[in-house]
């Protein structure tokens, strides 16, 4: 399947930048009626993002009926990015096991699952990973004490 670069990515950040839009009011949670409080900087930024992903898909939409050729084109192969699909599943897993098993062992499965993903031989990327999940578990339950589920 062919599709247009630009013409892809900026349809995405148009749906994304409004799903985000959508969704601030539900995840910052403001005390006062002023116009200046916590969701002024986000709402902002995803009004950019929506204004200059919207020029972008008026430009690009433009440019492929003016010039209708196969530069501008990638090719997706379905089978090739279902890697991609596969670890946006162990993100949302990995979300969703945290409160259940804790910090620590769904951070150790989700990691060395996507390192299996990848295909990663190496023992060490195995050692650095397991080492750095409990630095991290460190970090924040005894240096700055915030705990960890």
């Amino acid at each position: 399947m062919k599709v247009h670069k630009n013409i892809a990515s900026s349809t995405f950040l148009v749906i994304l930048s409004i799903v985000i839009y959508l969704l601030i009011p539900h995840q910052i949670a403001v005390e006062t009626d002023s116009i200046i409080n916590a969701r002024l900087v986000p709402k902002f930024t995803i009004i950019l993002m929506f204004l200059f992903s919207l020029i972008l898909l008026i430009k690009s939409i433009i440019n492929a009926k003016r010039n209708p050729s196969e530069d501008d084109k990638i090719t997706i192969n379905f089978k090739e990015e279902i890697r991609v699909l596969l670890l946006l599943f162990f993100l949302f897993g990995y979300v969703v096991i945290m409160p259940l098993v804790g910090f620590i062992i769904s951070s150790l499965i989700v990691a060395i699952l996507v390192l299996v993903m990848m295909k990663v031989k190496k023992w060490t990327y195995y050692l650095s990973t397991i080492i750095a999940v409990f630095i991290i578990y460190y970090i924040f339950t005894i240096l700055l004490n915030i705990p960890l589920p």
